[in-house]
């Protein structure tokens, strides 16, 4: 039980999608789902079209040695880039905190700023997530050989596809969020 709660990923996804939160809803206090307070579209951008592409990519184009390697190197770096960007966030904190010290910077424009980069955070956070979920399916997937005539294992290999190429779309679509709210904190406050 004490290693579990040490590696509960469980807070990084449920930050993550309370980005996706309607903002101008605001949730009562007996109902703590945070599905409810996501707009439609937002499900339907982050979470039903990455699994609906990923499958019909699964089925159509099972993964091969070639796109696990693709993926495997593509996510490592994208792990270590994103990591990088986490520490550049905390900076960028501290500096917009210095800010608001300031007597000529609107004290509302730094609290808008420093929700974007808390959620800038959790998606960036998420983001490493999901560049380690798709490493770890890539290297089971590296294991399965190339011809098989097990159904089990071919049955294993189309799963293994359809989540990758899944969480692939769902990485894709978080990073443009990523970016957005990257340039947004950075139009409120070009240093």
């Amino acid at each position: 039980m004490l290693l579990s709660s040490k590696i509960n990923i469980l807070m990084i996804v449920t930050d993550h999608l309370k980005t996706l939160r309607n903002n101008n809803v605001i949730p009562s206090p007996e109902d703590r789902s945070i599905w409810k307070d996501i707009p439609s579209s937002d499900r339907l951008t982050f979470i039903y079209f990455p699994i609906f592409a990923g499958c019909i990519l699964g089925f159509s184009y099972p993964l091969t040695r070639e796109l696990v390697n693709l993926y495997a190197t593509m996510m490592s770096i994208f792990a270590g880039f994103l990591f990088n960007l986490l520490v550049l966030c905390i900076d960028r904190q501290k500096t917009i905190q210095e800010r608001k010290k300031m007597p000529n910077v609107a004290p509302d424009l730094v609290d808008r700023a420093l929700k974007s980069l808390s959620e800038l955070f959790s998606n960036i956070s998420f983001q490493i997530l999901l560049s380690v979920l798709i490493l770890l399916l890539v290297l089971i997937a590296f294991f399965i050989p190339e011809c098989v005539n097990n159904v089990c294992l071919i049955g294993l290999k189309i799963c293994l596809s359809w989540t990758v190429y899944s969480l692939f779309i769902l990485f894709v679509l978080t990073l443009l969020m990523v970016l957005k709210r990257t340039y947004i904190i950075t139009q409120l406050f070009v240093f």
